[in-house]
């Protein structure tokens, strides 16, 4: 292969990572997703190991170069970085996740399985061992990861609940690979029907679907005998989420800090006589949190006067020690009543540094503020409220990614809680890929989710992910709504991640054997 033909197929596939993005919110064409990756794999045939790792490394990064290159507006728009610091950052970032597509085109490269074996069985194992090790490695960015193509899709509902949005992704892989087969299976009919007969009428596509059969089988016993009925607790809750749309730029200056508190109050009382429950967007109150301070008395006295809750996220912590965490505070009667939930899994970069020892300089080269957090315990006790039996479990931001991490959330409570500030990403994709992350987590978990952000999406989601109310962005308002806190617990919020992966090794590895025992002379 000539260098030019080589450089041409790497164009080919950063353009088909590329259009990967197109899979996601906000544009949603998930059905597209298996087919991209399908032709990604017609052009790895007869690629040498090196060569594979190229190509896959320049399809993943096409893929996350266009998906998250919102990235870069937190570092120079409000991070103070120059233009070309912040875009070789999300490139390079980009580029770190992009390895892990090209250590998946490397392994289909070099195996020797035949393509039965490798398109079948091996491309959607790998694949989703590998979404899994980037879920959890160097504190995990799961972003994008497949499955969440599938939100829009009918049996996403079926699918989340019993499996998870990550380990879904299965499913996005093993269509891919049947689609590669498929055409191969066409190939030899067709084209090299004299030169490659199958024996006994079979085809390659016999045991990959009797594979996905297989598993799909024991997904379907799941969710009927290890998923509780989903039903509703008690009452509709009448919920009030408030969008200030306070300016990034000027968010943490100390003189702003009143004008964002008289849009917050102004807020609350637009609705306060028609609510049960009030949520302000994460860090809405951009200061750390003191229980007698007049800001809290202030809070004390409105949600005692008007008989409603109200949660906002807020700093807490020590300013002596200045060791702060990113929280919320659910204000009661006062101080003492006050209950909290602080961020247990932190953002990199944007609320602590890693690899200190290298990168110690980073806050030289960008400006963010609280960018050195400490984490809260990993599970906390939900809210309770004074208006509703119900019980609310609450995560900021960023948590939102992490279902595995939220399972225990559904034991405690009806409904679940999230806020964010994606003003860090300006008007980009990156706040619609968020929202529809959120949206997996309330099919996983079968409980509705209220949102509230300071710029969007503001959201109110039920719990088969369907949005019952959202905001427009970059507006000051509130999102008035009701929704049905529900109760029982999904065959995810009971298996989890681990026990799906060793359900699927355990299955793919029976149908490897069974393969190998019956089938015969299959290419």
């Amino acid at each position: 292969m000539t260098k030019r033909f080589f450089f041409l197929k790497l164009l080919v596939a950063l353009g088909l990572g590329g259009l990967m993005t197109l899979g996601f919110a906000p544009f949603n064409w998930g059905y597209g997703v298996p087919v991209l990756l399908a032709l990604f794999l017609l052009l790895l045939r007869g690629e040498r190991s090196s060569s594979a790792f190229m190509l896959g490394t320049g399809f993943g990064f096409g893929f996350f170069a266009f998906g998250i290159a919102w990235v870069h507006i937190s570092l120079h728009q409000f991070g103070g970085a120059s233009l070309g610091l912040s875009m070789g950052m999300a490139m390079l970032l980009a580029l770190y996740l992009a390895l892990y597509y090209g250590v998946l085109a490397l392994i289909v490269g070099r195996s020797k399985l035949g393509l039965v074996m490798t398109y079948g069985f091996l491309f959607p194992v790998v694949g989703v061992l590998l979404e899994l090790v980037r879920a959890h490695l160097f504190t995990g960015f799961p972003w994008l990861a497949l499955g969440y193509s599938l939100t829009e899709i009918p049996f996403a509902t079926f699918l989340f609940s019993t499996m998870g949005a990550l380990l879904s992704s299965f499913w996005v892989y093993f269509v891919a690979g049947i689609l590669v087969l498929f055409v191969f299976q066409f190939a030899i009919k067709i084209v090299l029907a004299r030169q490659i007969r199958l024996s006994g009428g079979e085809t390659l596509l016999r045991f990959p679907l009797l594979y996905g059969l297989l598993f799909a089988g024991i997904v379907g016993i799941a969710y009927e005998w290890i998923g509780e009925p989903i039903e509703p607790s008690g009452k509709p809750v009448r919920a009030g989420l408030l969008q200030g749309n306070i300016s990034q730029d000027a968010k943490f200056h100390d003189d702003f800090i009143y004008h964002t508190l008289d849009t917050y109050f102004d807020l609350i009382a637009k609705v306060s006589d028609r609510v049960d429950l009030i949520v302000m967007p994460e860090t809405a109150i951009p200061i750390v949190y003191d229980g007698r301070d007049g800001v809290s008395a202030h809070f004390h006295r409105l949600a005692e006067l008007s008989n409603t809750d109200i949660i906002s996220g807020i700093f807490t912590g020590d300013r002596l020690t200045e060791r702060f965490r990113n929280g919320l505070v659910h204000y009661g009667k006062n101080d003492q009543t006050d209950h909290f939930y602080e961020k247990y899994r932190l953002l990199p970069f944007g609320e602590y540094i890693p690899f200190r020892g290298f990168l110690s300089h980073f806050n030289d080269w960008v400006e963010i503020p609280y960018s050195d957090l400490e984490a809260g315990q990993k599970e906390q006790a939900p809210f309770q409220f004074r208006s509703t039996e119900a019980k609310g479990s609450a995560s900021i931001c960023y948590e939102a990614v992490f279902g595995d991490m939220l399972r225990y959330q559904a034991a405690q409570s009806e409904f679940l809680i999230n806020v964010s500030n994606d003003a860090w990403f300006g008007e980009s994709i990156g706040p619609w890929q968020h929202l529809q992350i959120a949206r997996a987590r309330s099919i996983e978990l079968a409980r509705p989710m209220i949102r509230a952000t300071n710029t969007g999406v503001t959201a109110m989601i039920d719990h088969q992910g369907k949005i019952l109310g959202v905001l427009p962005q970059f507006e000051t308002d509130a999102l008035v709504g009701e929704f049905q806190p529900m109760m029982g617990l999904t065959a995810y919020a009971k298996l989890g991640d681990g026990m799906w992966v060793l359900i699927l090794l355990g299955v793919s590895g029976l149908m490897v054997f069974v393969t190998k025992r019956y089938a015969r002379r299959l290419p």
